[in-house]
Formats: structure tokens, sequence, C-alpha cells
């Protein structure tokens, strides 16, 4: 007592109370000391652990009672309310932070987990943070219990998405745009292929239809060849662009059949064997022995690959030997690698273009003069690649090509069913004592006009309607025992024409084969799920059409007597004799001419030229005349260099 009253007159009452707390501190500390124990250390370095790892966590961490207070935060949750320290929002609610409907809904779920005791996971909810920034959240909700197994709050984890769901919906959007693109170009490709093929289809029709008439004098019979050798050209072309518009527009599909792929090849030998021959070049197709007969792909861009890769070796060699090889790998279950490789002595591949030899619309060095519009390989690649296979290419300029076709292909254990084509062009309806009647509907008149000529000639009876609705007129008046039906047409087009007719029908259903422009092969599918019998794209092949109606109709027809063809050999001596002084007769300036219009691919610049050479040399300008219009130009500058 002495001392504090002694230290009580030396000193004021605050310094007192503050040397008082030090004492007092100084006790705690030696209390603590001395009570330490190995459990308080740990367990304090497992609270500071904890806290670490929450407070660095990127996601939102909280822990709430049941009153929905915050007991428990992490430093994101604390940073998205606005404040710095997580203990600020201890006893805190979502009212003390959000606008007032979204603290509502909140704090719902929140007595929804705690009332039920089930969690709520990942649910996606809008948030507005501390800056006024709209955002989203995906937050799990996970009731808290006690040593009772009473729920006593809820411990949640939010992280913020907006991000994510911003990008999903410019994803969204920008596949959205894809495909209304997409759907755009198909369009575009529909009425490309119609507007197209409608036209061509009355070329090439009619031109088939005047060469039916056996008075044509031989100059008119040439004439009308070649309007036909140019529209088939000028459909090739128009093919070629449709295909590759049809592939970047998702809309080329696969059609998987069963076939013999030892007669495509002698086919396309067939095919090809004239075009070797005009330029005296040895051909020779080899099938291996374990190349299984029958395969299951897609015949069609198979045939196409094929025929554009024998055809590119045509063009570009001029000597030598073209070499077409298949063999096959098996890797049992009947699954085979198919293996087809081109091999040319040609002019060959530059390193240079071989880097953009399978892009769109491009052409190798010296190759403008074949004319064409470099899609040909393009096509190919894509094709194969949609048979799960790939091309590819070994070059040496000078020296030639080898191109290589790899597919998967599956052996077939039975033979495919075979059909057989008309074998040439019909004369008439084989003993028939009976009148058919057909009725063609086509918004064109020219394609009206050209199938009722056709028809009409081989003895069936025709008429015409301009749309559906016309169809449906005649088919209940008239009583057709066929319908040849168009697909786009106004007013009422074939498919809904069709549908009216099969729901009206009451005996027999009348076959109705589509003639459609369209450049969809998909496009076959919906057209026969309407109910028709057959289906013809444009421009018609008179045999196709007959083989169709004579199925449909069961008929037999007569044809025409079938043409011999040509010697390969005869024709080889006729090449052969263009080398000799009938191409040096020909004026220099002249031969310079020819070379000048083929090199660039100028059809009508030779024509005029060819028609100078008549005045001296007539059977030379004719052979000429006749490569010229198959579109020979490299064949041509060949055979005046050669011989002049």
């Amino acid at each position: 007592m002495e001392l504090l009253n002694s230290i009580y007159l030396q000193y004021s009452l605050p310094v007192i109370v503050l040397l008082l707390v030090t004492i007092l501190n100084i006790v705690l500390s030696v209390y603590i000391w001395l009570h330490k124990t190995p459990e308080r250390d740990a367990l304090d370095k497992e609270r500071r652990l904890l806290r670490t790892v929450i407070d660095n966590i990127p996601d939102q961490i909280f822990a709430r009672d049941r009153e929905c207070r915050f007991t428990l935060s992490n430093l994101r949750d604390a940073q998205m309310m606005g404040v710095t320290d997580p203990d600020e929002l201890l006893g805190k609610n979502d009212l003390d932070f959000f606008p007032r409907e979204l603290a509502l809904r909140y704090m719902a779920d929140d007595k929804r987990v705690i009332e039920s005791g089930e969690p709520l996971i990942n649910i996606v909810e809008p948030m507005i943070d501390a800056a006024g920034n709209a955002r989203w959240i995906m937050t799990t909700k996970v009731p808290l219990r006690d040593n009772q197994n009473q729920v006593i709050g809820l411990v949640g984890i939010a992280r913020d998405i907006t991000q994510q769901r911003n990008d999903a919906r410019a994803l969204e959007e920008a596949k959205k745009q894809a495909e209304e693109a997409n759907l755009a170009k198909s369009k575009f490709l529909a009425n490309m292929s119609h507007e197209i093929r409608t036209p061509l289809n009355a070329i090439l029709g009619f031109s088939q239809l005047l060469l039916r008439d056996t008075g044509l004098s031989p100059q008119q019979h040439h004439q009308l060849t070649t309007i036909q050798h140019s529209g088939e050209h000028l459909l090739e072309l128009i093919n070629d662009i449709l295909e590759i518009s049809k592939i970047e527009a998702g809309r080329a599909t696969v059609n998987i059949s069963t076939f013999d792929i030892y007669h495509l090849m002698h086919d396309l030998q067939a095919m090809f064997q004239v075009r070797m021959d005009e330029k005296q070049l040895e051909f020779e197709v080899r099938i291996d022995d374990d190349v299984p007969q029958y395969i299951i792909s897609d015949e069609s861009k198979l045939r196409q690959i094929l025929i554009n890769l024998i055809g590119n070796a045509v063009k570009f060699t001029r000597q030598g030997k073209i070499g077409c090889r298949l063999y096959a790998n098996s890797y049992g279950n009947n699954e085979w690698h198919l293996i087809a490789e081109v091999e040319d002595s040609g002019i060959g591949i530059s390193t240079e273009d071989q880097k953009n030899l399978f892009q769109v619309f491009q052409q190798v060095q010296g190759s403008q003069a074949e004319g064409g519009t470099g899609l040909g390989l393009a096509i190919s690649q894509r094709f194969a690649r949609m048979l799960n296979g790939e091309i590819h290419l070994t070059s040496e300029p000078g020296v030639g090509s080898c191109f290589k076709l790899e597919i998967a292909v599956q052996a077939a254990p039975n033979a495919p069913q075979s059909k057989q084509l008309s074998p040439q062009k019909v004369k008439k309806i084989k003993d028939s004592a009976s009148e058919y009647r057909v009725l063609i509907v086509d918004d064109v008149q020219e394609s009206r006009e050209l199938l009722s000529s056709l028809l009409v000639q081989v003895g069936f009876i025709t008429r015409e309607a301009a749309n559906g609705q016309e169809c449906l007129d005649a088919w209940q008046s008239w009583s057709p025992n066929l319908i040849i039906m168009d697909i786009r047409m106004p007013v009422m087009d074939g498919l809904e024409a069709t549908t009216r007719i099969r729901a009206a029908e009451t005996g027999s259903p009348v076959p109705i084969i589509a003639a459609t422009a369209s450049a969809f092969e998909e496009e076959k599918q919906k057209i026969l799920d309407t109910g028709m019998n057959g289906y013809l794209r444009k421009p018609i092949r008179e045999k196709e059409l007959f083989d169709m109606i004579g199925d449909c109709l069961g008929l037999e027809f007569e044809y025409f007597a079938e043409n011999p063809a040509p010697d390969p050999i005869q024709q080889g001596n006729t090449m052969k004799s263009l080398l000799s002084d009938d191409i040096q007769s020909i004026p220099p300036d002249l031969v310079k001419q020819l070379i000048s219009a083929c090199s660039s691919a100028d059809l009508d610049v030779l024509l005029e030229s060819i028609e100078q050479i008549k005045k001296n040399n007539l059977s030379v300008a004719s052979e000429i005349n006749k490569m010229a219009l198959k579109l020979q130009y490299d064949d041509i500058i060949h055979l005046l260099q050669e011989g002049s």
C-alpha cells in the first residue's frame, strides 16, 4: 500500500492505468506460455492454414447462420461486397450490400437450404458487384450441421461466370450468324442450280432430240454435236462450282452403297482409252489380287475422284505412259484400306505449286491452256476426306507425278444388284397395243416442249401443266398413266401436288417421276418421301428417262441400230497422218495464231483460224476442229509443234 501511495503521489491516473495494463499483459503472456500445449498450437496452425487457403481461392466462400447473417467470409467475398476485411461482413446479411430484390432472392435460397436441409447445386443467378457492374455467378449452398445433426446455418461457394457466359453468348451468336450464312448460301445454290440447269436442260435436251433425226446432213449433225459437247462441258464446269460450294456450305453428303470396284475400274479404262489413243499414250490399269471385288463406300464420289486424277494425268502428259494401280490392305472384320495410285510421265509439278494444288481455284503453271475451273483436285481431296481418306502427291518437274488416294472401305459379302441402262436411243414402245398417257408438269415451257416432243416420237400421248394446281386438275380429268413432275413451281410446287394426289387416290397409285434442277443429293430422299416413284436430275439424260419410265410402267422399248464404236487404231493412224506434210502446209503465221488461241483457251479465235485452214487443207482442218470442240488445247499445240 505504501508503494501504491508513493506512485499515486508521483504520477497521474492515466499513467497508472497504462502501467497496470502493461503489467497485466506481461502476466497473461507468462500464463499462456506456462499453459501452452501441442494440441492448442496445432489447432492454431490449422486455423491459419484454413484462412490462408480460403482467402486465396478466387471464388467467393461464405458461411451464414439460421438468420442468414454472415459468420464467415473469405477475401474474395469481401471484395465483391465492397469491403477489404472479411470480418466487416460478420453479423450482416445480403440486405446490407445488394439491391433489395436481389438480396431477398439470395436470402430465400438460404432459407430453403436451412429449412429443408437439402443443398442447392450450381444455380446460376445475377449479381451486382460493389462497383455497380452486372455480373453472373454460379452458386452452391449446402446445410451446416452441429454435433446433434441439427442445421445451424449454411456454407456456400460462388464463382463469377460473367466472362464464360458472355463468351457462350458470343459463340451462340456467331453460330447463329454462321447458320444464317450457310442457309443463305444454300438458298443461293438452290436458286443458281435451278436457274442454270433449267436452260441447260433445254440446250442439251433439244440437241439430243434433233440428233434423233436420221435426215440430218453431215454438217447439221456436226453442228448439233458441237452444241451438245459444248453444253456438256459447260455443265461440268457448273457442277464443279456447285459441288465445291455445297461442300463449303456443309451440304455435301456421303451415300453409301455396295458396288463392284472391278467394274468401276474397267469403266474408267474404257472411258479414257480413246483419249489415251488420241495422244498415243500407253494406259495401264492394274488391280491387285488382294482387292475385294465388292466393296461398301460412296461409289459416285470414288468414281469422281479417280476421273479427276486420271483426267489430270491425261491433260499434262504428252508422251509416255499413264498407270492406274489399285491395291488394298485388310484390317480384319471386313475392314479394308483401299489405295489407288495414278502415275504419269507428264510435265510434273513444282514444289511451290504443290503447296496450293488442293486449294480451290488454283491451277499449276502452264495449265491455263487446258481450261477448267481449278476445282477438280480441291473437290477430290474433300471427297477423299469425307470417305475417311486422303490424297497424297509425289512429283518431279519434267519427270512426272504420282497421286495416291487412300480411303477406308468395307468388303461386301455379296454382289450388288446391277441395273443395266438402255443400250441405245429408244425408237418406239415395243409390242404395245395400248395408249400411254404422260402428264408433263413444269413451269418452264421449253422443258415441257422438250419432254413432250421426245415422248411423242416414241409413241406416248402427252399433256402439259405449268404448275401443281394445273397438275391436280389434269390428273382428275385426264387420268394419266404417268406424271413427270418438276419440283420448284409457282402457285403449287411438285412436292405439295404429289402429296395431295397420294392423299386423294382411291385406286392404283399413278407413278410420279420427279424432274428437278436441285444441286443437293439429300433432296432426293425428301422427294421420294412424298410418294414419288423416281428421281431425275436436270439436264435429263434420254437413257435415264426411258429406263425409269420402263420401270414405272413395265414397258420395253425398241432401239435404233447401234453405231459401231470408233477403231482406236484407225484414230491413232489418223493422228499420225496429221504429223506429215499436212501440218507443214499450214502457213507459219497461222500456226502461231492457232497455238496462241490454244494457249489462251480462246475457242472463238481458234475456230476462226481453223476456217482459214479449210481453204488449203480440209482434212487437217476437220481433225483439228474435232479436237477444238473437245477443248483439247494442249493436244493441238503438241500436234502443231511436232508437225511444223
